[in-house]
């Protein structure tokens, strides 16, 4: 369920040329189809309009959250922690593998459930493209809706990420 390494590192299953890095080829984080460093040379006409249908999150039954979220999680869901090298707090949306009880047929989250920040940040992720890197590097599913060729919501002009981009 965790989309970090032993090292409580993210990893990002592809490199700036879209190719996986050895040893990374099936890591992908829950609810990540295609994750790809965000950059101009490959994503310059890529663009953004979040849809607001949490379908792709209806298959989800736990889903990672950081401890700053904790006040607002509790009042909808219990929270877990793994075990292991690396814990990791949960919060349990489904008591079913593939269950997720906040979401409906129609893709709408609950109403009034608070929406832990994994879902809401979906399609981009920071992530380390190699273990032994310390650098974060900005990535998207460029497979999940609302992701697009051209449009007005750009996440480049030219070289230069837009203010979007710069607000992800």
């Amino acid at each position: 369920m965790s989309d970090t390494d032993q090292q409580g590192n993210v990893q990002a299953p592809a490199n700036e040329d879209g190719n996986k890095p050895d040893g990374n080829k099936d890591q992908l984080p829950p609810l990540y189809r295609n994750l790809v460093p965000l950059s101009p040379s490959r994503h310059g006409d890529l663009s953004f309009r979040p849809t607001g249908d949490f379908k792709f999150a209806r298959s989800l039954n736990a889903v990672p959250l950081m401890a700053e979220e904790f006040p607002l999680a509790q009042r909808n869901y219990p929270i877990m922690f793994t075990y292991g090298k690396v814990v990791q707090p949960l919060a349990i949306l489904g008591l079913k593998d593939g269950e997720n009880m906040f979401v409906n047929e129609a893709g709408e989250w609950q109403e009034n459930a608070y929406i832990p920040a994994y879902v809401r940040r979906y399609p981009f992720l920071l992530a380390r493209l190699r273990p032994d890197d310390e650098r974060l590097s900005l990535c998207i599913d460029d497979t999940a809706a609302g992701v697009g060729r051209g449009g007005d919501d750009r996440l480049f002009d030219g070289n230069e990420p837009t203010e979007l981009t710069k607000n992800i």
